[in-house]
């Protein structure tokens, strides 16, 4: 939560009743909006340490919260601030790690009661998850594909014999060897090409399955990127 006189630029106000001003109410985040089916003016009580404070939503708002900027289901209007108890949050870049230079500890010297959190930390491990999965994806791409060439050559196989004794017929009626050369390349290029499609299909299907179940993506914007 967070007392603002207006929507941060990086919001998406979806519904308002006065443009990006707050000053008359609070502002909602989408998400928490469903959540607890709450609509424009609808009028919600606020408990700070006992002190009441009860506001009409005027603006719904689309929050991108893998943005890492400073995002918040609640906005209140500004004049509120100094009427309970609050806390401030901001934040900053640093070209060099904690470990090179202890600002945590330069921080609680000279700022007691300041906390800082490392979100650089927090990305670290995002990407270790995020190569994690990719190498995941490729592994189920390359199982795909094997499968999909040992599919492809027991068919053959399964086929061997009636293709022999078809191109025995040929050669006997007065096909040329070289014919029957072309025929076979184009009759395993066509199985070639048949096979590598179904496994590209079913490798992306895998591939948006879990995307979207075990990552949480997004499934018309999975669709869009491709």
């Amino acid at each position: 939560m967070a007392f603002l006189s207006e929507v941060p630029a990086h919001n998406t106000v979806l519904h308002s009743l006065e443009a990006r001003n707050i000053e008359q109410g609070g502002s909602i985040e989408k998400g928490m909006a469903d959540l607890f089916d709450i609509k424009l003016e609808d009028r919600l009580t606020f408990d700070f340490a006992g002190q009441s404070v009860q506001l009409p939503v005027t603006s719904i708002r689309a929050v991108e919260w893998q943005s890492f900027q400073m995002n918040f289901f609640f906005i209140l209007p500004k004049a509120y601030r100094e009427q309970v108890p609050m806390s401030y949050i901001g934040n900053f870049y640093l070209s060099h790690s904690l470990e090179e230079r202890p600002i945590n500890t330069e921080l609680n010297e000279q700022v007691p009661g300041v906390l800082l959190i490392d979100v650089s930390l927090i990305i670290a491990q995002v990407q270790e998850i995020m190569n994690q999965a990719s190498w995941a994806v490729s592994g189920l791409y390359v199982f795909t594909l094997l499968s999909s060439i040992l599919v492809l050559f027991t068919a053959t196989l399964a086929s061997q014999k009636g293709r022999i004794q078809g191109w025995l017929l040929l050669r006997t009626i007065g096909t040329t060897q070289a014919t029957l050369v072309k025929m076979g390349l184009m009759e395993f290029a066509l199985l070639g090409l048949l096979a590598g499609l179904l496994a590209a299909i079913f490798a992306q299907g895998a591939s948006g399955l879990i995307g979207v179940t075990l990552f949480k993506m997004d499934l018309q914007g999975y669709i869009n990127k491709y």
